[in-house]
């Protein structure tokens, strides 16, 4: 019976890492479920966080980038918007501006392997699927910088 609990638990640590079963360690994520972007941040998964300072980090980013993604999945991005969410560098590389067609837009179904490189610069990333569904999941790599308070897009890695 004792190596029978044992190989349940072992199990249970390889299917799920440890900060996923203590709850993300006590992390308080509540954010994810207030406004704005409530609806989205529920595709948000911090679960490659290593620490609370990171969790802070993101909780100051989180806004700012789910604005960005929403812009996205726009018909156009708005020019204050653009200006806002992204660096010159950003604007100049961003792979998949919004689609100008009002039946096949981009959605992204979810944000994951969130990394925090240092306090000014995140790195995650993003499944973006186009809602006509016409083709594969496209998931690509975002960095996000910290420029004079504000978070924005600068380039795909």
């Amino acid at each position: 019976m004792k190596i029978l609990c044992q190989l349940v638990i072992v199990t249970l640590l390889q299917c799920f890492p440890g900060h996923l079963l203590a709850d993300n360690g006590g992390w308080d994520l509540s954010f994810l479920k207030e406004d704005p972007y409530r609806k989205g941040k529920q595709r948000v998964d911090l679960s490659e966080l290593n620490n609370k300072d990171e969790v802070a980090i993101v909780r100051d980013a989180i806004n700012p980038i789910m604005q960005f993604f929403y812009s996205l999945t726009q018909k156009e991005f708005r020019k204050e918007t653009l200006e806002l969410r992204t660096t010159e560098n950003g604007r100049r590389v961003l792979r998949y501006q919004p689609m100008q067609n009002e039946m096949n837009r981009y959605g992204f179904s979810k944000i994951w392997k969130w990394s925090v490189m240092d306090a000014n610069t995140i790195q995650l990333s993003a499944e973006l699927n186009t809602l006509l569904r016409d083709k594969r999941a496209i998931d690509e790599n975002f960095i996000f910088i910290k420029v004079d308070g504000q978070w924005k897009f600068d380039r795909h890695e």
